[in-house]
């Protein structure tokens, strides 16, 4: 759930730059990595629309979708059949965060989320790489590339097609 949350508060972090775009799309590779250093590597792409809409699209190796909308989130897990829906009112106080967050070094700064220590690294005009440990312990890291400012992007995006018989679940 906090990895959830996570990708909420990075996804809206995104959203408040001062990076002037309208939209963005930008692949993503994750890697989660277990303290005796297995690991599995997924990747896909990240769709966000000001002000508050964010698509996270997991294609290898598998198939899921987390769709942002203000703070209603939904999970689409195609390999499941299932949608999970919830509400990410913990990332309200976005903004405070990182005007906390604290530089460590040139082009990385480390806010705390949760208890959890969140690493960035950055250029001057977008986040490179991010960094933590989430509730399992895992070392958690995503490397961006490709940033696109302002491609076209549908509103229909950001709202989940949810198939015919999967099952839903509400979180709260």
């Amino acid at each position: 759930m906090r990895t959830l949350i996570l990708w909420a508060v990075l996804a809206s972090w995104l959203l408040s730059r001062p990076i002037d775009f309208e939209t963005l799309q930008v692949d993503f590779n994750q890697s989660v990595t277990t303290d005796s250093d297995q690991s599995i590597r997924y990747s896909g792409t990240l769709y966000l629309m000001q002000p508050d809409r964010a698509l996270w699209i997991y294609t290898t190796p598998i198939e899921k979708s987390i769709y942002i909308r203000g703070e209603a989130v939904t999970v689409v897990e195609p390999g499941l059949f299932q949608a999970t829906h919830m509400r990410q009112s913990t990332a309200q106080n976005i903004l405070e965060l990182f005007h906390k967050s604290e530089a460590i070094a040139p082009g990385k700064r480390r806010a705390l989320f949760n208890d959890t220590p969140v690493e960035f690294t950055h250029d001057e005009n977008f986040i490179i790489r991010l960094h933590y440990r989430d509730e399992l312990e895992h070392n958690v890291t995503i490397e961006f590339a490709t940033p696109q400012m302002d491609p076209w992007l549908e509103e229909a995006l950001f709202y989940p097609d949810i198939p015919a018989g999967f099952d839903e679940f509400k979180v709260q």
